[in-house]
């Protein structure tokens, strides 16, 4: 609970830094976008609902707040010998794990960044 805490101080200090450096001139405020916005990227399961709940309701997300969801790690594993006429195939398991994640940050109403892993190696 403590780290949680201490979290919880750091994106506040965050988002009131944000909002500090924000000025507008006019009466409406700008639609919101990547350039005006801050986006808080959190490592953690985003099928864990309990603890997605609670992150969602424990800082201060709006308009110009935005909370994503990261997957580190993500690696697509393809087989050496493998025809490239059937790589569809070959990757069907990873790409039913993207959309995975893609459908559950939709449901959740957060953003997810998945970074996905490569590298070659032969033994």
């Amino acid at each position: 609970m403590r780290d949680m805490n201490i979290v919880k101080a750091g994106l506040a200090a965050l988002l009131a830094l944000a909002v500090a450096q924000t000025t507008v001139a006019a009466e409406e405020l700008p639609l919101p976008s990547l350039s005006n916005s801050l986006l808080v990227s959190i490592e953690h399961n985003l099928h864990d609902g309990d603890a997605v709940a609670l992150i969602k309701r424990s800082f201060p997300w709006g308009l110009y707040a935005w909370l994503s969801f990261s997957r580190t790690a993500l690696f697509l594993s393809l087989d050496w010998t493998a025809d490239p006429g059937q790589a569809d195939a070959g990757i069907s398991s990873f790409k039913s794990e993207v959309d995975a994640l893609i459908r559950r940050a939709r449901e959740e109403g957060v953003h997810v960044h998945i970074v996905m892993c490569s590298g070659l190696a032969r033994g």
